[in-house]
């Protein structure tokens, strides 16, 4: 059967249907398409049917293809009436991209519950068969019609009966609409010129709580005044809502965002010039998250502010003031998520439009950032927030400053240069200059004039001079004021800021200045992360501090070397250096190799470390005390040989901030003999240029430039991960003078034979095995297996060279975690049965080594673990270790390990109750180590051999290294070790501090205790405040010899004592010098007290810092002895929001004058710029003080170069709740842990 439709669907009309051998007569359809069905069952078949087909034109009038931008659709014979028995096709296409709107002016045909005699059928696409939008008879008018595409199809269809006057309809370019969440919307034709006299009307709408931002990604309209054609955009939904902005012309307008939920946009264009259009992305921030500001001055706070912040928020704030202008942005409060890299919750400053400007810096935790400066008329800030902790977030204000008159600055970074205007020309006259350098709360800055020449004769510049004060204020001490030509000296700050002052006067004018400072300085110790810096002795240029212990750790870049150099240096000297001294030590600890001990006044030469890392410790006594020393530290990158490795890792300089300029490096991988080296590059950013001629890196297949160049690799996209098919591979880095980038990472790892290797089983072969092995290859595998355990090694065959001595190619087997354990076998015998060798610990080392000449098939061998090896993992409060047999004698070869751990607030205490072992005056054949922590890489607190026990051993911590190893020749009984919890514990702490006590407090502390508590700062503070609340301690004697608590400045038990107190007087607070404190408590077997308890927390400076304990002290530095001159602090006393904070003063004695311009305490609501409370001197002491305003107080202390008093000492309390009258408010708890304060909420009156 053949059945022919006038169409493509199954209710369109059949034109025939046919099913004998008589030829049907010519059809005619009466559209474009027919549809063609033939079936067949499954009994008589025939020849079937052939048809041709032509087309032909359709009626005028009836039907057409539109392309234009806008057009008229209307029936046959319109405004008479259509025909019978019509159908009509419309195509409507316009260009990809773009929507057809349809609205129908006039509608008049027969009308039918269904439209099934006459009718129009609109369908969104262009087929018959695409979706189906409406069909229309009668006289009612369809609601406007808009494609999803670029084309509409349209039928109009009559039937024999009924004829009306039809209808008419008008279709254009679609625009505007109603738009809500995330997307793009454009001109009209956009990216092609616009059509004319269009009017688009867009509104968009966002959910609750949340604003529209608008960013225009391309913009070209007519310019000129705006009145022609023009992009409108308002903020509200409608014509009449406020008016954000009208915009024309080529400058793409400025991201744009509303106070509510929607936002109006209208886009105009007249009769005449039509440009390109637009394209815009439109998005949703949370409510007072992000805005677009272009007054000359405004106030930017967190969404919420002063109240926490919400979590997963991302906000955006673009500030554009007119050109020829500045942005200074200053920071009122702040209070976000603390971590190292501000990974959480941050605050992003860039310059320019958009996060792919110059990044300024990014901010985090309780640190208010230093003002900043753009580089020109446009700034951004990015706010993001994490899932998890908030807090009040921050508040800044902005100016707009004129950029040909501004000469001041603020610097943030912590390596920088700054210069006299015009520098090297002569700067301008009548110039008034401020210089702020504010780096990590942790740090101090070294400011170094490297060139200087001004109007004037020092002592008197009165004319042009650079005023240095040692702080953050116009206020703060002053340092000196310099003029000439004679450089200042080499300043170093007391905190981390500088205020420095240039000032030219009308008349004569001079070359400048240029200055360079370091704000790696660190005081009394630290971590020091650049790629260079310095560091200086405690209070230098002046007298180091008495009894003091600094400790500085350099670690830079991962695969490079550090040199130290002196460019000054004076310490009590002695033969041995055993009163003041530097030690420099080739690691990250004091356990680390030292590779000098200095003292006395000669300059020692520069010294070099092995690897990334140098562990340096100043020590002084309580006599004599001279000038100390400043030392600077680089990098050394450049001829890096990294050989003995089986895996590293190597950076760019200061990765993973921006690289230095003008930077070389180069580094050669070495793997062991026949082995290659895989690497991949876990980051990569460098300045990308067309044939990376500026900065780049160079990749060589061998051991030097002179081997085969990989490739030269810049811009974002990392070399490809790949193979040396040497054992060497060579690295070069070279940068220019411009665009640092972050650089980049690259992992590396030995491939081949060897490497590290674990389980309760498993198998190792030579290299090819079964095979002949290769010549020239050494191969090293360390097996491991569980703690406690034992490990059999089977050689199931061997074949190799021989020699007597093994000289040639040789299998060795060490027991023990590397080749320094003892040698279980060395082996070069072809034999076919299989051999075994045991090791009495968990671990084995094994090497294999073949030379140039004769090979073998190699071997293979396979090990297993077995159960009750020596050592193990110790978990308990008490308890006993011996050594393997005892009291029998132990084997030969024995390598033993035990890690002893007990609560994490206590430590371990060791006795020796037995010792017999191999006498050596350095212990070399059998001994017992014991190490400070979990494993060999701590600090090693005894090596211990021969018959007599050592004192009790106490680690500073709740876990206990102990290793055991014997050598091949004598046996004896060995030892026996008894372990107990001591009290005490190594605490890390940050700002919130906590609190010890005496044991058993407040009863009274058992007789015959010996506690010591560690108190170290967590990074980025670095220093500890102690602070006693009760103390009652057993006194016979002003020595404190019986019962005591001693402090000392230090990490170690032989740090300097600050001071040794008993009695029933409290111990006025301590703060280290150094980045932390040991305390000592001991009692003897009489008479008991309450004992004492403390709080503690850390801060970024000796002399001020954040302080959030509940409750402690603070007093001037050096307290209760005289404070020291042209000193300033400052100190931030916070509680949490809605609760206050009350000061006390114990003790008061500064200089004073009435005017309190010398020295002074200078107390304000809030900080530096909040209501000032009061500013104090003399000898009167200030009345109690609670905040009112506000739960932060701001302490202020100053002193001049003159008259120093005794200083002050003060306590502080939070005091949790207020009275409130308001009918709604919001409550913060406090943030420490075993309290719930009560807040009295009333009422109004």
């Amino acid at each position: 059967m053949l059945q022919i439709r006038d169409g493509l669907l199954l209710e369109d009309p059949v034109l025939g249907k046919y099913c004998n051998t008589a030829s049907p007569p010519p059809l005619q359809t009466t559209g474009p398409t027919a549809w063609i069905h033939f079936h067949s069952d499954f009994t008589v078949s025939d020849r079937g049917f052939h048809i041709t087909y032509t087309t032909s034109p359709s009626d005028p009038g009836c039907g057409g293809t539109f392309t234009d931008s806008e057009g008229i659709l209307i029936s046959p014979n319109w405004p008479n009436d259509y025909a019978h028995n019509r159908q009509c096709f419309y195509l409507i296409t316009l260009p990809p991209g773009e929507q057809v709107a349809l609205n129908f002016t006039n509608m008049d045909l027969e009308n039918h519950s269904d439209c099934s005699f006459d009718y129009v059928e609109v369908r969104d696409g262009r087929m018959e068969t695409d979706l189906l939008i409406g069909k229309y008879c009668g006289s009612t008018l369809p609601a406007p019609i808009r494609s999803s595409s670029n084309s509409l199809w349209i039928r109009f269809k009559s039937d024999s009966s009924v004829s009306r006057a039809g209808f008419r309809a008008a279709y254009s370019i679609a625009c505007g609409g109603i738009l809500s969440g995330t997307g793009v919307f454009r001109s009209p034709y956009h990216p092609n010129p616009y059509p004319y006299n269009k009017v688009c009307e867009w509104v968009i709408n966002q959910q609750e709580g949340y604003v529209v931002t608008l960013n225009f990604l391309s913009f070209d309209v007519e310019g000129g005044s705006c009145s022609f054609d023009f992009v409108e955009v308002r903020d509200g939904p409608s014509p009449s809502s406020t008016l954000l902005g009208k915009f024309c012309g080529d400058q793409i307008p400025p991201r744009l965002q509303s106070t509510q939920e929607s936002m109006y946009i209208q886009f105009s264009t007249d009769s005449s010039v039509n440009n390109h259009g637009f394209e815009a992305a439109y998005d949703s921030a949370i409510e007072g998250c992000g805005d677009t500001l272009t007054s000359p001055s405004g106030t930017i706070t967190s969404p919420g502010h002063p109240t926490n912040y919400p979590h997963g928020a991302n906000c955006t704030w673009y500030i554009s003031v007119l050109p020829g202008n500045l942005i200074r942005l200053v920071f009122d409060s702040f209070n976000l998520e603390y971590h190292a890299n501000c990974n959480y919750d941050y605050l992003e400053v860039y310059d320019g439009t958009g996060t792919t400007g110059n990044k300024t810096g990014r901010y985090c935790g309780r640190s208010v950032p230093p003002s900043i400066t753009s580089a020109d008329n446009q700034m951004t800030l990015l706010f993001v927030t994490d899932s998890s902790l908030s807090g009040e977030g921050f508040s800044a204000s902005y100016v707009s400053i004129n950029a040909s008159t501004d000469c001041g600055e603020s610097f943030s970074s912590p390596t920088g240069t700054f210069t006299s205007p015009s520098y090297p020309n002569n700067y301008p006259n009548s110039r008034d200059c401020t210089y702020k350098i504010i780096v990590q709360l942790n740090m101090q800055i070294m400011l170094n004039f490297t060139s200087f020449e001004l109007e004037g004769t020092p002592p008197f510049c009165s004319f042009d001079f650079v005023e240095i004060r040692d702080g953050g204020y116009e206020t703060s001490p002053l340092i000196g004021k310099f003029c000439g030509s004679q450089r200042p000296p080499v300043v170093v700050s007391h905190s981390n800021r500088l205020w420095i002052r240039f000032h030219s006067d009308p008349s004569i004018t001079s070359h400048g200045f240029i200055a360079h400072w370091d704000g790696t300085q660190t005081g009394c110790g630290g971590t020091l992360t650049t790629a260079s810096g310095g560091l200086s002795s405690p209070n230098y240029p002046l007298p180091y501090h008495p009894n003091a212990e600094c400790y500085w750790n350099i670690k830079t870049s991962q695969g490079s070397q550090v040199q130290l150099s002196f460019s000054s240096f004076h310490l009590e000297s002695s033969s041995s250096c055993s009163y003041d001294y530097l030690a420099v030590h080739d690691g990250n600890s004091s356990s680390a190799p030292e590779l000098a001990r200095l003292c006395g006044t000669e300059l020692p030469r520069p010294i070099n470390s092995s690897s990334n890392q140098l562990y340096i410790k100043l020590r002084t006594d309580s006599s004599v005390n001279t000038g100390g020393f400043i030392a600077f530290y680089n990098t050394k990158c450049h001829n890096i040989i990294i050989s003995h490795q089986h895996q590293g890792v190597i950076e760019s300089l200061n990765f993973p901030n921006n690289y230095p300029d003008n930077s070389l490096c180069s580094w050669t991988v070495q793997a062991s003999s026949g082995n290659t080296i895989n690497y991949t590059f876990t980051a990569f950013q460098l300045e990308d240029t067309y044939n990376c001629h500026f900065d780049y890196i160079k990749l060589y297949n061998g051991p030097n430039e002179q081997a085969p160049l990989i490739g030269a690799f810049c811009g974002t996209t990392p070399p490809p991960a790949n193979s040396t098919t040497g054992s060497a591979l060579t690295l070069v880095f070279r940068t220019d003078s411009s665009i640092p980038m972050p650089g980049f990472q690259m992992a590396w790892y030995q491939n081949g034979c060897g490497g590290d290797v674990g389980g309760p089983s498993g198998s190792i072969t030579s290299p090819g095995y079964p095979n002949k092995y290769p010549d020239n290859r050494e191969c090293i595998w360390y097996i491991t297996t569980t703690p406690g355990s034992s490990i059999t090694l089977t050689i199931h065959e061997f074949d190799v060279e021989f020699h007597d001595d093994c000289n040639y190619d040789v299998l060795e087997v060490y027991g023990g975690p590397d080749l320094h354990a003892p040698r279980l076998a060395r082996l070069c015998s072809t034999t076919s049965n299989p051999m075994q060798v045991s090791s009495t610990g968990n671990q084995i080392t094994v090497r294999f080594k073949s030379d140039a000449y004769v090979s073998g098939r190699g071997f293979n061998a396979s090990w297993i673990e077995l159960q009750g090896g020596c050592g193990g993992p110790v978990t308990a409060p008490s308890g006993e270790i011996h050594s393997p047999l005892y009291p029998a004698s132990y084997p030969n070869n024995v390598d033993c390990s035990w890690t002893i751990r007990v609560d994490t607030s206590h430590r371990v205490l060791l006795n020796f109750t037995d010792l017999d072992i191999e006498n050596h005056s350095n212990c070399s054949f059998d001994y017992v180590t014991i190490h400070d922590g979990p494993n060999i890489f701590f600090p090693l607190l005894a090596r211990v051999c021969g018959s007599s026990p050592p004192p009790s051993i106490t680690s500073t911590q709740n876990t206990i290294y102990i290793r055991f190893r014997s050598d091949s020749s004598q046996n004896h009984r060995g030892f026996s070790i008894r372990f107990s919890e001591a009290c005490g514990a190594t605490i890390i702490t940050d700002d919130n501090g906590g609190s010890i006590s005496s044991p058993r407090y407040p009863a009274k502390y058992p007789p015959n205790q010996n506690c010591s508590w560690i108190i170290k700062a967590q990074e980025p503070f670095n220093h500890v405040t102690l602070s006693f609340t009760d103390f009652e301690l057993e006194k016979i004697n002003s020595n404190c010899s019986h019962d005591a608590v001693e402090i000392l400045d230090g990490d170690n038990y032989q740090a300097p004592s600050i001071g040794r107190y008993c009695g029933f007087e409290i111990p006025h607070p301590v703060t280290s010098l150094s980045n932390s404190l040991v305390i000592n408590f001991i009692s003897d077997y009489s008479v008991s007290k309450k004992g004492f308890r403390a709080v503690y927390s850390a801060s970024t400076s000796s002399c001020g810092g954040d302080l959030v304990m509940q409750s402690g002290a603070f007093n001037s530095p050096n307290y209760p002895d005289a404070y020291p001159p042209n000193t300033e602090c400052v100190w931030t006393l916070r509680s949490s929001p809605g609760n206050r904070i009350q000061i006390s003063f114990i003790m008061f004695h500064l200089q004073g004058q009435s005017d309190c311009q010398n020295d002074y305490l200078e107390i304000r609501e809030g900080s530096s710029t909040g209501s000032l409370v009061g500013r104090f001197c003399g000898t009167s002491l200030p009345s109690n003080y609670t905040s009112v305003t506000g739960h932060i107080l701001w302490v202020k202390f100053v002193s001049d170069g003159s008259v120093s008093g005794a200083g002050f000492r003060a306590t502080f309390s939070h005091l949790y709740g207020l009275n409130w009258w308001e009918n709604r408010v919001k409550l913060h708890p406090h943030c420490f842990p075993g309290h719930i304060p009560t807040m009295p909420i009333t009422d109004g009156p």
